[in-house]
């Protein structure tokens, strides 16, 4: 029975990684539910995790995208450069597709940053003359959901969604080392680039 599970979440996360990869949807959520409707798979089955998923998308690049891809994913992560620079003052991090190197040419460049409040850089983006939208994100921390706010904007027609956090979580992401580590500084994208 185990083994049986383990093959059908083996599938579904090889589906979700062809359907973000074609379809250009960067929700590992979404792309969960519609791998389990094109699979004929029932929804409250076991699904496979984001990293499983991630690993799948990372197969699926080097079987088939192999050529293109890491051009993508160059170019994403000079503009997550750029916005980083902008964003500095901010105290940015990098995360998502861009950061762990399964982007494609449909995926949204996607940073953190810290403030006290959205005002301060709505008035940069405001000063700089850079067109955006505002909208939300939500956290989850001692099991209690929080929305906090978001900014969406483009750079060179790419997507760059920045979640704001207040500047006392910056302290606690920083602990975290190695694998688990889930975003990359404005430093550390910058070394990123420069070893390619």
């Amino acid at each position: 029975m185990l083994t049986l599970i383990m093959r059908e979440k083996s599938r579904i996360a090889q589906e979700c990684a062809r359907i973000m990869a074609q379809d250009g949807i960067p929700d590992h959520s979404k792309a969960k539910c519609k791998a389990a409707v094109n699979l004929g798979i029932a929804p409250n089955r076991p699904m496979p995790s984001n990293d499983e998923i991630d690993a799948a998308i990372t197969e699926y690049q080097r079987l088939f995208c192999s050529h293109e891809q890491p051009h993508h994913l160059a170019h994403l992560r000079q503009i997550a450069l750029e916005a980083m620079f902008f964003l500095r003052a901010y105290s940015p991090r990098l995360v998502g597709s861009v950061f762990n190197g399964t982007a494609d040419r449909y995926s949204p460049i996607m940073l953190c940053a810290y403030a006290q409040t959205s005002e301060e850089i709505y008035l940069d983006f405001i000063n700089a003359r850079i067109p955006f939208s505002e909208t939300s994100h939500v956290i989850v921390e001692n099991g209690k959901h929080f929305e906090l706010p978001a900014f969406r904007f483009l750079v060179d027609d790419t997507e760059v969604i920045l979640n704001l956090h207040p500047p006392k979580t910056l302290s606690r992401g920083m602990k975290k080392q190695g694998r688990n580590r889930a975003y990359a500084s404005l430093k550390e994208v910058r070394a990123m680039i420069n070893q390619k």
